[in-house]
């Protein structure tokens, strides 16, 4: 079964587990025996995560689809305005999957239910995650052109390339998470003491490796992400308010 990586059998008198999926995935407290560390942060953690955050979900929704629906009423630059539909459209895409990652565990009967769908819900929300970013990306090279280099912007930005770009950064944004939907599997640990069975998500042994967490999960999700992202959009920005003034 997809998802599935098997069973193991805790030993009451010495754990062992594999430390480098805990620190990564989640604390050995937690693992073991699930709803430890008080019920002060737990109720905490369940106000911000079903209240506060299927509120903001819901409100980002909205937002996006009367977007889209405003965006598409405006005939007369509507090749100019697809980029901001294809944004909305993202970031609508991220917020979907985003109920399926926090609110939905406090919506579902069984915790096991929750924890098998994950390794589906996780590799699709960092991929509309990657998609949209860039989209703001592209959006704002769109702008720049047209305003810092008008005479280019018509051989940059046309109805054929907006779409070209939006496909490509769809395409591009499922095929770089790829590895995510590989990495990750349910665990199920066994306690014959108690009977118990714990279900958790944790990177399968072939992902558990240093290299592939401190160069892929790490440096690659900084650099792409955030640092070439980030930079872009100051450096634009910058440009684009001399250039109005």
């Amino acid at each position: 079964m997809f998802g599935q990586c098997g069973t193991h059998v805790i030993n009451c008198s010495l754990v062992i587990i594999n430390s480098t999926a805990i620190e990564r995935n989640t604390s050995a407290i937690g693992l073991l025996f699930p709803g430890g560390g008080g019920a002060g942060k737990f109720d905490f953690q369940k106000v911000v995560e079903l209240y506060i955050t299927s509120i903001l979900i819901l409100l980002g929704i909205f937002g996006n689809i009367t977007s889209i629906v405003v965006l598409r009423k405006d005939r007369e630059r509507k090749n100019a305005l697809f980029l901001l539909q294809a944004l909305a459209l993202a970031d609508g895409l991220y917020l979907v999957v985003a109920i399926f990652r926090y609110p939905l565990k406090y919506l579902l009967p069984s915790h096991e239910k929750f924890i098998a769908i994950q390794p589906i819900v996780f590799p699709l929300l960092k991929t509309f995650q990657t998609v949209t970013i860039w989209m703001i990306v592209i959006v704002t090279i769109d702008r720049y052109t047209c305003v810092c280099r008008p005479l280019l912007a018509p051989c940059l930005f046309n109805q054929k390339t907006r779409r070209g770009y939006t496909l490509a950064l769809f395409v591009a944004g499922f095929l770089y998470n790829i590895p995510r939907f590989l990495d990750s599997c349910v665990y199920k640990w066994y306690n014959p003491c108690t009977g118990a069975v714990v279900s958790r998500m944790s990177y399968r042994e072939s992902f558990s490796g240093p290299y592939y967490y401190n160069i892929y999960i790490d440096i690659m999700y900084i650099v792409l992400l955030y640092v070439i992202p980030l930079s872009t959009l100051i450096f634009m920005n910058c440009r684009l308010v001399q250039a109005i003034r």
